[in-house]
């Protein structure tokens, strides 16, 4: 960014990874039940909010970027470009399916730790 050759796009992609705080401070507090379901329960909040909904956003504004970007490559003729940004644009999406994969996984985990502690 600094030296305008980065997009902000690509800092905005790594505030992804702010559930990883949670999710690692839920193992290192193992050993302490209460501390450790708040933090899994943090876990799964962040997760939702930063990897899915945020994501999603992101990705709008990256896919605006690349429309730009590739039509700039196919005017220019470059190929190797294109390539590359096809490839990013893969990897991206299947992220994103994963995310939405896990959100689920999540979702299902803490739906049925808040009905076995209803029935407790």
């Amino acid at each position: 960014m600094y030296t305008r050759v980065g997009h902000l796009n690509h800092f905005f992609l790594h505030f992804g990874e702010l559930s990883t705080i949670p999710l690692s401070l839920a193992v290192i507090f193992s050993a302490r039940p209460r501390i450790k379901d708040l933090f899994n329960l943090l876990f799964a909040i962040t997760f939702i909010l930063c990897r899915l909904i945020y994501g999603i956003i992101i990705c709008v504004y990256v896919t605006m970027a690349v429309l730009k970007f590739i039509e700039m490559t196919l005017n220019a003729r470059d190929m190797i470009s294109f390539i590359f940004i096809l490839i990013q644009v893969a990897l991206y999406i299947l992220t994103l399916i994963l995310n939405f994969y896990w959100s689920t996984l999540i979702a299902r985990k803490v739906w049925s730790t808040t009905q076995n502690k209803k029935i407790q």
